[in-house]
């Protein structure tokens, strides 16, 4: 079965609209799970050593409410939710990463509740992520 270029062409897009989609859910799930228990988020906060503590009232609030940012910019402006989805996941990893190789033992909250972060995991799915979503960010900024 030969595949035409207007195959391609149709495709790349719907493909990018569904990422984004899915990112969408993923930023605004992480977020609410944060807002039904912001103490835990708190808490997991201090496992990274990268706030002040007096600080971390205003970052735990700040970041699922940039979270729900990201997720509605996803939504209706893709290439610029990709774009943020992507640096946020980028910085995100970058700060865990760090408090790991600090020897700290680390929780990223995302999900709600206290989960310790396995390095190897969550540095490989977050590439992952990171990586589907910059290639998504730039097809979605070519098409424009």
């Amino acid at each position: 079965m030969k595949v035409n270029s207007s195959d391609t062409d149709q495709l790349i897009p719907t493909l990018v609209a569904w990422w984004a989609i899915f990112m969408s859910w993923i930023f605004a799930f992480a977020a609410f799970s944060k807002f039904i228990d912001i103490k835990s988020f708190q808490e997991s906060l201090l496992t990274i050593y990268a706030f002040p503590p007096h600080q971390l009232p205003l970052v735990a609030l700040a970041v699922p409410i940039f979270e729900l940012v990201i997720s509605y910019l996803l939504i209706t402006r893709r290439c610029l939710g990709l774009f943020l989805s992507f640096t946020f996941l980028a910085v995100l990893t970058i700060v865990v990463q760090l408090a790991l190789q600090n020897g700290n033992e680390v929780s990223c909250g995302c999900f709600g509740g206290y989960s310790p972060i396995s390095g190897s995991f969550f540095f490989a799915r977050n590439v992952a992520l990171i990586l589907v979503s910059y290639l998504a960010f730039l097809r979605c900024a070519k098409s424009r």
